[in-house]
C-alpha cells in the first residue's frame, strides 16, 4: 500500500511540475509535515504535495490535474486556523495562497479560477 502511495505522489509531482515548474511544488518531508496540521485539535494528515502558485494559470493547472486524478485539494489562505479548516486530506494537495496578490484571481462563488 505504501508503494502505491509513493508512486502516486511521484506521478502527481511530475504531472504538476511539468506544467507549472518544479520550484513551485514541494514534496520534502519537512514541508509536508508542516502543512499537515493547524492550531485546532483536528488530527494530523500529511498531504502528498504543497503547491505555491505564482498566478491563476498555475492554480488552474493544479486543479485540472487534481480533478483528473480525483485528488482532494485543500486551500491555505492565511496560514492561521483554529478550526481544522486547512488540515489537508491525507495524500491530497495543499495550494498555499498566502501571497495576498493572488486572491483576486479566484471566483470564490463558483470555486474556479479565471
Amino acid at each position: 500500500m505504501k508503494e502505491n502511495g509513493k508512486r502516486r505522489k511521484e506521478f502527481l509531482f511530475e504531472a504538476i511540475s511539468k506544467v507549472i515548474g518544479k520550484w513551485k511544488v514541494r514534496k520534502d518531508e519537512a514541508t509536508l509535515v508542516a502543512y499537515g496540521f493547524d492550531s485546532s485539535i483536528a488530527p494530523f494528515q500529511k498531504p502528498s504535495l504543497v503547491v505555491l502558485p505564482e498566478n491563476r494559470d498555475d492554480v488552474r493547472e493544479v486543479l485540472m490535474v487534481a480533478n483528473k486524478k480525483k485528488v482532494p485539494v485543500t486551500v491555505m489562505a492565511g496560514g492561521v486556523n483554529i478550526g481544522g479548516m486547512c488540515v489537508p486530506s491525507e495524500g491530497g494537495i495543499v495550494i498555499d495562497f498566502r501571497f495576498r496578490h493572488l486572491f483576486h484571481l479566484m471566483d470564490w462563488r463558483e470555486c474556479t479560477s479565471s
